[in-house]
C-alpha cells in the first residue's frame, strides 16, 4: 500500500487558508438581518402613517359631536343663535324661555336619536342630520380645517349647527340620507299636552305670567261694561276690559298676578276648570285720597244748605255756575225761609267711595254720612248720600252735578 506524503508546499497552503477563513456566509447573514430590520422599520412607519390617516377621517368628530351635544338631547344645550328661526316663530306662545325650553324638550323626550351623514356634502363641509324619530331635530357640520397632518392629510374641525323647533306635529324627514351612523337612542314616548288659558282685567292693568308680564300682541278681545259706573257723562262708553290668550304645557307653574293702573296689587280669580281667570274692577283709591276730604267739606256744607243752616253765597264757590245744578241749588235758597234752620250741625258715620276719572278728565265720588243737628231744644239725623260729578279747575274742585243715592 503506497503512502501519500504531505509536502511542505501542502502543508503551507492549508495554514495559509487557515488564517484567511471564507466571509461569504457572515456578509449573507449580515444582509439579511439588515433587510429585516428596515421591514419592520417600514411597517412600523407604515402603520403609523395608516393610524394617522385614520385618525384624520371626519366621522371620528362627528361622532366626538354627536355624543357630546345631540346624544342625551337637551334644547337648553343650545345658544339662542343656534335655533332655526322658522321653526322657532310657529311655537306656542310662552312667557318665559324656561316654559318654551320645557315643551321643547317634552315634544322629543322618548324619542329615537340618531344622526346620519346628508348626500351631497364635499371634501370641504360634511353635514350630518340629526333625527328624533323620523322629525328632524339638527343639522350639524365638520368642515376642512387650514391645518393638515404631518403626512399631509386633510383635517376637520367643527362646523355650524341648526337646531329646529320640533311640536308633536312636525314633519317627518324628507332629506335623503345615508345609513345611520349611530345606534338609536329610546326612551318612553310621552306627548306634553298645551293648555290655553285666557284672563279678564280692566283696560290698563298689567298681568304678568311667572313674573313675565304679557305684551299687547296678547289681547285677543276687548268689551265694555257701562253699568259698573252710574252717573256717568253721555259719551263715556263704559269700562273697558281686555282679555289675554296664552298656552302653558300641562303640570307646568302658571302663576298670574296683576298690577292695576295705579300700581296696587289687583286680585286675580279663576273659573273651576282653572283655565280662565278675571280680576274685577275696583274704583280709584289713588283719587279718593286725594279729593275726598275736598268732597265731603262740599257734602257737609250743602247738607247744612239744605237745612237753613247757610245761605247759597257759602256754597256757591263749590258748584260750576255753566252748570244746571248751580241755579237749581240756588233756587233752593229762595225758599229757605221756610225751614227752621239748625242751630248747630254734626257729622257721623262718614264715608268715602266710588272715585273715579272719565275719559274727558271729569271726575266722580260719592260720599254717605249721618247729619245731626240741633233745633229749638230737639235734635234730628238725616242720613246723606251724594254722588258728585266734578271737575279739577286747576286745583280747585267744581261740581257740576250731584244725585242725592237715598
Amino acid at each position: 500500500m503506497k503512502q501519500s506524503s504531505v509536502t511542505k508546499e501542502s502543508l503551507d497552503a492549508f495554514r495559509k487558508r487557515k488564517k484567511n477563513p471564507d466571509l461569504f456566509y457572515p456578509i449573507y447573514l449580515g444582509a439579511v438581518v439588515v433587510a429585516v430590520l428596515l421591514l419592520i422599520l417600514a411597517l412600523v412607519l407604515l402603520k403609523g402613517v395608516l393610524k394617522e390617516y385614520e385618525d384624520a377621517q371626519p366621522k371620528h368628530l362627528a361622532e366626538s359631536i354627536f355624543n357630546e351635544r345631540f346624544a342625551s338631547f337637551d334644547y337648553a344645550n343650545f345658544s339662542d343663535e343656534e335655533f332655526d328661526p322658522v321653526s322657532a316663530a310657529s311655537l306656542p306662545e310662552f312667557a318665559t324661555k324656561e316654559e318654551k325650553l320645557r315643551y321643547l324638550n317634552d315634544s322629543v323626550r322618548g324619542s329615537e336619536i340618531s344622526y346620519t351623514k346628508k348626500l351631497g356634502s364635499t371634501d370641504e363641509k360634511i353635514t350630518y342630520t340629526v333625527k328624533a324619530d323620523k322629525r328632524k331635530l339638527a343639522e350639524f357640520s365638520v368642515v376642512s380645517a387650514d391645518q393638515k397632518t404631518e403626512h399631509g392629510f386633510r383635517t376637520y374641525e367643527a362646523g355650524d349647527t341648526v337646531v329646529f323647533c320640533l311640536t308633536p306635529d312636525s314633519p317627518v324627514v324628507t332629506d335623503p340620507v345615508t345609513e345611520p351612523e349611530t345606534e338609536p337612542i329610546t326612551e318612553p314616548v310621552t306627548e306634553p299636552v298645551i293648555l290655553t288659558h285666557t284672563v279678564t282685567v280692566p283696560a290698563g292693568f298689567t298681568v304678568s305670567l311667572n313674573g313675565t308680564a304679557l305684551t299687547e300682541d296678547k289681547i285677543t278681545d276687548r268689551t265694555f261694561d257701562k253699568t259698573l259706573i252710574e252717573y256717568a257723562p253721555e259719551s263715556f262708553p263704559g269700562i273697558e276690559f281686555v282679555t289675554y290668550t296664552f298656552t302653558v304645557t300641562e303640570g307646568e307653574p302658571a302663576e298670574l298676578t296683576a298690577v292695576n293702573t295705579e300700581g296696587n296689587a289687583a286680585e286675580i280669580t279663576a273659573d273651576e276648570t282653572g283655565l280662565l281667570h278675571s280680576s274685577p274692577f275696583t274704583f280709584s283709591e289713588g283719587l279718593k285720597n286725594k279729593y275726598s276730604e275736598k268732597l265731603l267739606e262740599i257734602t257737609q256744607e250743602t247738607g247744612k244748605y239744605m237745612q237753613a243752616a247757610l245761605v247759597f253765597d257759602d256754597i256757591a264757590k263749590y258748584y260750576d255756575s255753566s252748570a244746571e245744578r248751580y241755579w237749581q241749588l240756588k233756587a233752593i235758597g229762595a225758599d229757605a225761609w221756610m225751614v227752621n234752620h239748625y242751630r248747630s250741625v254734626t257729622f257721623e258715620n262718614v264715608v268715602a267711595s266710588e272715585f273715579w276719572m272719565f275719559p274727558d278728565g271729569t271726575f266722580r265720588g260719592r260720599i254717605s254720612c249721618v247729619m245731626i243737628g240741633t233745633r229749638d231744644g230737639a235734635t234730628s239725623t238725616d242720613p246723606i248720600d251724594y254722588t258728585f260729578n266734578f271737575r279739577d279747575n286747576n286745583g280747585t274742585v267744581l261740581v257740576t252735578d250731584f244725585r242725592n243715592n237715598l
